[in-house]
């Protein structure tokens, strides 16, 4: 998920960019494996089609985008891994954060979530497991599985959702929203709870 097109694809060429340093390592130690495994092809077959092993790994990934001096968006993850193979996609874990800065340069929306994978080709991410998007009037979003979808700039997905507003908590199967969050629709909703008026409701920090 992220402020644009144009966000996400500089988001992963600074993802790149930070897994490059990476790559020599990892392409010294596919030789030396290779090297010490020349005399058993079945060895060495099963290293190169193990599509399950990332091709490049960093830890405690924290990433900026700026535009016309102005900072959009600021991702964090505790590992990222990049695959390739049939369908290249990034995987990030241990922790994902995204935060969405508005013009004045202050944060306009959150996304966090255990684990979430980007499939570059089809400008898409998925965010799951403990889903939460908060938005500037302080939105609640809650979902075990989110699909960000950079082509339509929506967010939306088929798990049970639960969204907290100021007055109101409202629960139901299946959600859409543009992708900063500001306006929703719950595709099945099942029920709603109000809150009193004294009840107080904080957007992003």
């Amino acid at each position: 998920m992220t402020g644009g097109s144009t966000g996400s694809n500089t988001i992963d060429s600074f993802m790149r960019a930070f897994l490059r340093s990476a790559a020599a390592i990892f392409s010294g130690t596919f030789f030396l494996l290779f090297c010490s495994c020349e005399n058993d092809p079945a060895t060495v077959h099963n290293y190169t089609q193990n599509l399950s092993l990332p091709t490049q790994t960093a830890h405690n990934v924290d990433l900026f985008y700026s535009d016309s001096a102005k900072m959009k968006v600021h991702l964090t993850a505790g590992q990222v891994d990049e695959f390739q193979g049939g369908k290249p996609h990034t995987e990030m874990s241990k922790g994902v954060r995204v935060d969405f800065f508005d013009d004045s340069g202050k944060v306009s929306t959150y996304l966090t979530s255990e684990n979430a994978t980007r499939i570059e080709r089809d400008n898409m991410m998925e965010a799951n497991k403990n889903v939460v998007v908060v938005n500037s009037k302080g939105d609640k979003l809650t979902t075990d599985k989110l699909t960000w979808d950079g082509k339509s700039r929506k967010i939306y997905t088929k798990s049970f959702v639960t969204i907290t507003t100021a007055d109101q908590v409202t629960w139901g199967d299946g959600m859409e929203a543009d992708e900063m969050f500001n306006h929703y629709v719950i595709t099945n909703p099942t029920g709603e709870y109000l809150l009193r008026d004294d009840t107080t409701h904080a957007g992003p920090k």
